[in-house]
């Protein structure tokens, strides 16, 4: 199936979520994993990832897009990944992102992009 999209943006956007799960999520965690899931409908591409990580707090969890919310304020993190990834996938793809908790521990999106098929759009394979 090819699906029509904007390659790069879908590449930035899985990039910093890999980043912001090793930056974030990984202290004390014995055996680190990401997992990313990919299915097709015939409208839509839906991407699940999620890591095994040490989770969001409650709080956490209902600002995870705001902007300038970090986890890790003394450091140099300035709360702007996750409000990008939202407006990347927002905006450019159309799509929606929501937190998802897939198991008691860790952090998940799922990721939601309408198929395009506009002239600008570049084939995914």
């Amino acid at each position: 199936m090819i699906v029509n999209s904007y390659k790069d943006v879908i590449i930035d956007v899985l990039t910093q979520l890999i980043e912001n799960s090793l930056t974030h999520a990984f202290n004390e965690i014995d055996s680190p994993c990401i997992t990313i899931r990919v299915s097709v409908t015939n409208v839509q591409l839906i991407i699940d990832y999620f890591d095994n990580g040490v989770g969001l707090s409650n709080e956490g969890k209902d600002k995870v897009f705001e902007l300038f919310y970090a986890t890790k304020r003394n450091s140099s993190c300035s709360g702007l990944v996750m409000p990008i990834i939202y407006n990347q996938v927002t905006q450019k793809l159309q799509g929606t992102i929501t937190y998802t908790q897939h198991s008691v521990q860790g952090t998940g999106f799922t990721i939601i992009i309408p198929m395009l098929y506009k002239t600008e759009a570049y084939r995914l394979i």
